[in-house]
């Protein structure tokens, strides 16, 4: 994590709360036990909505008006992140929960469908910076 600031880590919520075999706590709950010294780590369990209303998301936040140059998306990827991108341009949910290339879309599906994530536009505020 390098010293970025963690805001919230999400697991997938099937996941994070099936008892584990032989052991019985959770994926969560076994995270927040000292993970090679470096302490615990807290997870929140992802919504569990549906994938066709996240990928449906997703979507919506992608598109715009391309000939409206006041348009623009509402959601903007890292060229950083090749593993999203590819996967998004290349998934197409024929292979149901199989797909090699859904889980990246999974990752990005639990943050746009987490709703303490969202940020109306009339919560953002402009501040002047302080430094060059």
């Amino acid at each position: 994590e390098k010293g970025e600031p963690i805001i919230m880590r999400l697991m997938d919520s099937r996941a994070a709360t099936t008892p584990r075999d032989g052991i019985g706590s959770s994926y969560i709950e076994s995270m927040l036990n000292d993970q090679k010294g470096e302490g615990p780590m807290h997870f929140d369990a992802s919504s569990g909505r549906p994938i066709d209303e996240g990928v449906g998301m997703i979507n919506d936040m992608l598109f715009w008006d391309k000939e409206n140059s006041e348009d623009k998306p509402g959601l903007f990827v890292s060229t950083e992140c090749k593993n999203l991108i590819y996967s998004l341009r290349e998934w197409t949910g024929v292979d149901k929960e199989r797909g090699a290339t859904k889980d990246p879309v999974d990752c990005l599906r639990y943050l746009v469908q987490e709703d303490q994530l969202t940020v109306k536009p009339d919560n953002l505020v402009m501040s002047r910076g302080g430094s060059y």
